[in-house]
């Protein structure tokens, strides 16, 4: 599940990129998503440390690139743009009262 306080980052981003127009904001979005998606197809690493001739390094990503797909998709599905994986496991039923 996305962390909520990047999803709300993201569609700020939106709003500040296309304006308040929720499709404009989607298509937007949509665009930053491909950017992700070869990474996370790839399997998304992160190097941590390395080491070589000059001398050794090492870092830690804050935020992954599966983290920042998975709060795009967040996003677009609130406003509205997209219901892959925003399913429930129950299903509400009414049926009109007998008599």
């Amino acid at each position: 599940m996305a962390d909520n306080r990047l999803k709300n980052l993201w569609l700020l981003d939106a709003e500040d990129a296309v304006g308040t127009d929720a499709t404009a904001q989607i298509t937007w979005l949509k665009a930053k998503r491909r950017e992700y998606s070869p990474a996370i197809a790839a399997g998304d690493w992160e190097t941590q440390s390395a080491s070589g001739e000059a001398g050794s390094s090492s870092s830690k990503r804050g935020i992954s690139d599966l983290d920042q797909h998975d709060a795009i998709l967040a996003a677009i599905r609130y406003l509205g743009g997209s219901d892959i994986g925003g399913g429930s496991l129950l299903q509400v039923q009414f049926t009109p009262g007998i008599g």
